[in-house]
């Protein structure tokens, strides 16, 4: 989740939040995240257990909840603010992961709009950025993959916009527009897709077809 007061008027003082951010989480994907990867990945629900929900909701919604309760704390008295979330592509195209992963990651897209609605009379822009799937360190071990081209590869090859390769600048370049008042001073609510139009079709139907004609 990025949280962006007003003293942030520029790109380059929000990335330099956003890197210091990032190098205080180091400790959580190798930690937390990296045992939450076999949870990630798609599997029966009857080989679900319960404590695996609680680990999943406890990481992906109360976490975001409870940042944005205290960020509200200083944001609502400002009137001002924007709260960021990180949902997933998983919220659009279904049967990509595993079912609590999925359910946590509507979760909060659920969560965005709600406080998009409890906080606006504030001046609080709530949104979530919801990416596909980006070949970084946790996707690495979480698919099992060493080399991280190979990822690539494997990525773009069930992509629907061939050529260019998602990668995490793009959903930084995303959560730097949703962060913008310059730029986005009006955009509340939104669950922005950064997908590549893969939500959008059915690959799996057309590469059936193809394959029964050839």
């Amino acid at each position: 989740m990025v949280l962006r007061s007003s003293l942030l008027t520029s790109k380059m003082s929000l990335v330099c939040q956003l890197a210091k951010t990032k190098a205080s989480m180091v400790p959580f994907p190798t930690s937390t995240a990296m045992s939450l990867g076999l949870l990630w990945a798609m599997q029966n629900i009857l080989s679900v257990e319960q404590k695996d929900y609680k680990r999943v909701f406890d990481v992906n919604v109360l976490g975001p909840f409870l940042g944005a309760k205290h960020a509200a704390k200083v944001m609502i008295p400002a009137k001002r603010g924007t709260i960021l979330f990180t949902a997933s592509a998983s919220t659009e195209s279904h049967g990509l992961a595993s079912h609590i992963y999925t359910a946590s990651k509507h979760a909060v897209v659920g969560l965005t709009k709600n406080l998009c609605v409890d906080l606006g009379q504030y001046g609080i822009r709530v949104n979530c950025i919801s990416p596909h799937a980006v070949a970084t360190p946790l996707f690495l071990k979480a698919s099992g993959i060493d080399d991280k081209k190979q990822a690539e590869d494997l990525i773009s090859s069930a992509a629907n916009l061939k050529g260019p390769v998602l990668e995490a600048g793009d959903v930084a370049e995303a959560a730097l527009f949703l962060a913008s008042e310059a730029e986005s001073k009006y955009v509340s609510g939104l669950n922005l897709v950064v997908d590549g139009g893969y939500s959008t079709t059915n690959i799996a139907f057309s590469e059936s077809i193809q394959k029964f004609f050839t």
